[in-house]
């Protein structure tokens, strides 16, 4: 069964997965005028980010599905293992096949990094290729952002990935300042082989809302990402 799909991915934790996931919730809702693509993370581990989007997005229906929960703020087996649980993918994909009926597409939120551990037998990058989910990788740019990206992109290829992009984050206010110095997009593109998709500026309280995200968004080069 193919589910038309993206997981949004990160080249680590805390590199802006879910400023994105906003940012693309707008471009979507801009291409048809609503949003008929369901939301979807993948394995919640730690805080609810359906909160934070919550916050930052003021149309209608935006709510996450989150099939399976850890508290722990950790890789999914890490967090498990801490549970006293064992992690079944069962339901997460169950999940994603009901909303794949649902809706024209879904979004789905990655945890970690492409090679964080899903499983003890399977990483992120491993379910993102066994489930044929479409990846979008974030990083955010930051002096050791080109040595993740290079790993992150080996994982892909090992794995088989169908990883379509990169979008580079500036989480910090001084990484737009540093962009051609830690991340020039072109040394990125040569160093790992994948198109860089454009860049996030800072984006700090009220700059996160619809009319900001929707004008980040137009300046992304998302056509290849929605094929």
């Amino acid at each position: 069964m193919t589910i038309k799909s993206l997981l949004v991915a990160g080249s680590g934790w805390g590199v802006g997965k879910t400023v994105t996931m906003a940012t693309l919730l707008c471009e979507l809702q801009a291409q048809t005028g609503r949003l008929d693509w369901g939301l979807m993370k993948l394995i919640q581990c730690g805080g609810e980010d359906n909160a934070v989007l919550a916050d930052w997005l003021n149309f209608g229906g935006v709510e996450m599905a989150t099939p399976l929960k850890f508290s722990a703020c950790l890789d999914p087996a890490l967090a498990a293992n801490k549970a006293g649980q064992d992690v079944s993918l069962a339901p997460v994909w169950k999940a994603l096949a009901q909303m794949g009926e649902d809706y024209r597409g879904v979004l789905v939120e990655g945890v970690g990094s492409l090679s964080s551990a899903i499983t003890p037998q399977s990483t992120l990058a491993d379910v993102a290729a066994d489930w044929k989910l479409p990846v979008l990788l974030v990083a955010a740019v930051r002096p050791e952002v080109l040595s993740e990206l290079v790993a992150q992109a080996a994982i892909a290829r090992k794995a088989n990935c169908d990883l379509r992009g990169i979008v580079l984050n500036c989480a910090t206010p001084e990484a737009q300042q540093y962009l051609m110095d830690w991340a020039p997009p072109r040394l990125v593109e040569q160093m790992t082989g994948y198109p860089v998709l454009g860049k996030l500026p800072y984006l700090a309280g009220d700059d996160r809302d619809v009319a900001r995200l929707s004008r980040v968004a137009a300046d992304l080069d998302l056509e290849g990402v929605w094929r």
